[in-house]
């Protein structure tokens, strides 16, 4: 549920993280508990302000370096792979849409063709993946997942 709250991303250098961990765990705190209480205290209370951490940070999606062919089951098709966490997704990818929704290009320059527009696929990736069920299935792409 998207709300009208800022957020702000902090880094810690290591040092600072040891001491902040020690700190949290002689408070018998985890990290994120003991800095959204520092935060909690020192935040205007009057105005209700209320101070909250995520923590948990949802896993990224991360491509595989390099596009493949279809296996024998799908010849007409290009896959991406990605993992997510532990999960392991594959995207398989229709000729037809790549054509009609990327551009042109032959069997012998696909795999190229495929590099060189990664960018606008992964994106396609990402949105196919946001609107797919979850299961352990492929997330075959259409030409709705192409802005």
């Amino acid at each position: 549920m998207p709300t009208n709250k800022k957020a702000v991303t902090v880094y810690f250098d290591d040092h600072l993280y040891e001491r902040v961990a020690a700190a949290a765990k002689a408070d018998r705190r985890s990290v994120a508990n003991f800095i959204e209480a520092a935060c909690d205290a020192v935040a205007p209370h009057q105005l209700g302000t209320r101070v909250m951490l995520a923590t948990r940070i949802v896993p990224t999606l991360v491509f595989d370096e390099k596009f493949h062919k279809g296996d024998g089951r799908t010849g007409s098709e290009y896959l991406i792979f990605a993992t997510k966490g532990d999960d392991k997704l594959r995207f398989d990818i229709p000729r037809k849409v790549l054509q009609d929704r990327v551009g042109k290009f032959t069997a012998a320059t696909a795999i190229e063709f495929c590099e060189r527009n990664r960018a606008k696929i992964e994106a396609a990736c990402r949105l196919a993946l946001s609107l797919a069920p979850s299961n352990d299935r492929p997330i075959t792409l259409t030409e709705d997942h192409f802005q």
